[in-house]
Formats: C-alpha cells, structure tokens, sequence
C-alpha cells in the first residue's frame, strides 16, 4: 500500500484523467481501511462529476461509499463541507487537455445525471488506466 501511496501522489501518474484514477482503486479488492487511504490522494475536483455519481451508484455494497474520504469529498465538491485534508489541487501532467476542475459540481450536471439511465455496468477503464492498473 506504501508504494501505490507514493504513486498515487505523483504528478506524473500516466492517466489522462482523474476518472482513470477512481476506476482502478475501485477495481482493486480493498477494504474500507485501505481503499480509505488510497482515496486520500484522489484529485476529486477533476473526477467527471458522471464517474464519480456513477461510481457511487455502481459500487453500493463497496467500500467506497463506506469511505469517509467519499463523504467528505462530495460535499466539498458541491459546496457544502470544508476542503479534505491533504487534497492536491494540481492538475496532474498527463491529463487529456479536455479535464477541468468540476468544483464546485454544478446543479445542471447533477440533475442531468439523476435524470440519466442508470449505468448497468461499471465504466470502461481506458487504455491509460489499464496501463496503470498492470503495474500495480
């Protein structure tokens, strides 16, 4: 966990988003605990406000919305709770030039996303994130 920690605070992480970033941790068998640190360097103000809306639809029983990271992040993210601790507001290097900085979320993305369909299946991880997910 020490060295996914130290790779996961890298600016250079080689994803083109954020969204790659959630989609691997969420793809790795974790407990609560530990996917509660590892989520402490997500940069959540550059996750797609659908990934990240989905992600809590699609992992119900996961750890992921027992997290306090989770929690934490997605009232800051819509304006009502302190920043999280520790967060990086950098841009990571390798981002696709198409990220942008989704805090605060704003009201048209939620409602159009409690609007969509639900997902059935959990997003598809891109080629940058599945480069990443093998070196882990």
């Amino acid at each position: 966990n020490t060295e996914l920690n130290g790779m996961l605070r890298l600016d250079e992480l080689p994803v083109s988003s954020e969204d790659d970033v959630l989609t691997i941790l969420l793809s790795l068998d974790r407990s609560t605990e530990a996917l509660e640190q590892l989520l402490q360097h997500v940069r959540w103000q550059f996750l797609s406000p659908k990934v990240l809306l989905d992600s809590c639809r699609l992992h119900n029983a996961s750890p992921f919305r027992k997290c306090k990271a989770t929690s934490i992040a997605l009232s800051w993210l819509l304006g009502q709770g302190d920043k999280p601790n520790n967060i990086c507001e950098r841009r990571r290097k390798t981002y696709d030039a198409t990220v942008q900085d989704n805090r605060p979320m704003k009201q048209e993305s939620m409602v159009t996303w409690l609007l969509d369909e639900p997902a059935v299946l959990a997003p598809e991880k891109s080629a940058s994130a599945s480069t990443v997910q093998e070196e882990l």
